[in-house]
């Protein structure tokens, strides 16, 4: 039993990887969300979104563009640090828009981008350009998203361009070399961390959504949570759930702040403001300390250098001093490494998957599975690696993580989610019947569950389109 089913939990509540199922509407995210729903409904030219990284941009974007409109096209580029030639083979392809040359210029691939959508102009259709990450965009990139906002007709404009990204976008933009693209944006959201009521209500809220089960957190827990995480959700789910998992291992139905403390203690959270605020605070007594000692050093070296020296009572100089042969140290030997256990290595790649450092985590959740195949961890391992492989739409490494799931760990917790996956990964691959099949399986199954759930609304969405005649049955 993992500590989802110790706490009496129908799904983990707080999973990393962005979900609209868990999105929260703080008065800051449901902002940026109405605004990101009037953009794509309108033809504002530009449009920018903001926040800290963790906050939760990425996942109101996807709540967004769940309610595209019929007649909007959508091209959605998730790795920005592209130069002008670059971003724009990446736009085409989104838009499976076919690109004859092998190597086109970027004056053919212009020229491509304005046909295109001179042709959806006529069918009444508008396209959104969404570049998220936006911050890693060079300068000459941004300026090409501005000429390429110039392609418009008499009557309307032809794109939409909506920037999602961290702060550091905002310095870009306001570049003197910017300044056109600037005075362009005619909307601008802020996603603010959450206030200490809102951090509550987001970890009460994520709880009922997982069903909540037996566990108790005390008000405490949440003041500290709170301090530790600075409001940002993706720091309060990674603190979360590691102090779920000490309560797990201690057998522990109530969450106070002790355990949230030693969750602090054992992970890195990045950019954690808190940790940095108190370290003068913490080092204060030590520096004390150092500058006391600094200067008695300092003032007997005065003082030793002042004294005059003695007269010498005797010139005649002692004899010297026999010199002991240097004693053999022994060298201890090296202390061996304790092998980790499957917790352990299942806690340090999902560490590791926090900070970011995603290879490495698929390097620990390989290993764990393969040194212990018949472990509870095993399942959740592969689940994260194919989620690994899942963001970056490597379908077939990923779809590989979740068929072993399905195959070795029939009665896991984690079956429901991974034929989900699998039902997407048959979706984006455009092999209708395979999804619905799925799909099917995972509404029938586990119809209360998050998966199940999004699985009936999967199925509704597919049926809209095969009786629009848009894919075929």
């Amino acid at each position: 039993m993992d500590y989802t089913g110790f706490f009496g939990f129908q799904d983990e509540p707080f999973r990393l990887t962005p979900d609209t199922e868990y999105f929260f509407p703080s008065r800051s995210h449901q902002g940026a969300l109405e605004a990101l729903k009037y953009v794509f409904r309108s033809a504002e030219g530009f449009a920018v979104i903001l926040g800290e990284a963790g906050v939760g941009k990425t996942l109101v974007l996807r709540l967004a563009l769940k309610e595209l409109p019929p007649n909007k096209e959508v091209a959605v580029i998730l790795t920005p640090n592209l130069n002008p030639t670059e971003l724009l083979v990446a736009i085409l392809r989104d838009l499976k828009v076919p690109i004859k040359e092998e190597v086109p210029s970027k004056d053919q691939l212009i020229r491509v981008f304005s046909e295109y959508l001179l042709g959806e102009a006529k069918e009444e259709k508008g396209v959104i350009i969404v570049i998220d990450e936006a911050q890693n965009l060079p300068i000459e990139s941004l300026e090409q998203l501005r000429l390429l906002s110039n392609l418009e007709t008499e009557k309307k404009k032809l794109l939409q361009i909506v920037l999602v990204g961290q702060p550091e976008l905002l310095d870009k933009i306001n570049d003197k070399r910017l300044r056109q693209l600037n005075q362009r944006i005619t909307i601008k959201e802020t996603l603010e961390p959450f206030c200490l009521k809102e951090t509550r209500d987001y970890i009460f809220f994520r709880l009922s959504k997982a069903g909540r089960g037996n566990l108790t957190v005390r008000k405490g827990a949440i003041r500290v949570v709170h301090r530790f995480s600075g409001g940002i959700p993706r720091k309060i789910n990674a603190l979360f759930s590691r102090a779920l998992l000490l309560a797990y291992s201690d057998e522990k139905t109530v969450i106070d702040k002790g355990y949230i403390k030693r969750a602090y203690n054992t992970m890195v959270i990045q950019g954690d403001k808190s940790s940095t605020r108190r370290l003068p605070f913490i080092l204060l007594p030590v520096m004390l300390l150092v500058a006391l000692l600094l200067g008695a050093s300092l003032f007997m070296t005065i003082a030793k250098r002042a004294k005059p020296k003695a007269t010498p009572v005797c010139s005649q100089e002692p004899p010297p001093k026999k010199e002991e042969p240097p004693a053999i140290q022994k060298k201890s030997p090296p202390p061996t490494e304790q092998p980790l256990s499957d917790q352990e290595l299942y806690e340090k790649g999902y560490q590791l998957f926090v900070d970011g450092k995603v290879d490495e985590a698929r390097e620990v959740f390989r290993r764990l599975v393969k040194k212990f195949p018949n472990s509870t961890w095993a399942d959740n391992a592969l689940y994260w690696l194919g989620e690994s492989f899942y963001a970056q739409k490597e379908w077939e490494k990923a779809g590989a993580c979740f068929s072993r799931i399905l195959k070795d760990y029939p009665s896991g917790n984690k079956v429901p989610d991974a034929l989900l996956k699998m039902a997407l990964i048959h979706w984006n691959e455009e092999d209708w019947k395979k999804a619905e099949s799925e799909l099917s399986e995972v509404a029938e199954k586990y119809p209360q569950t998050p998966a199940g759930k999004q699985a009936q609304e999967r199925l509704k969405e597919l049926e809209d389109l095969i009786r629009k005649g848009e894919v075929g049955k």
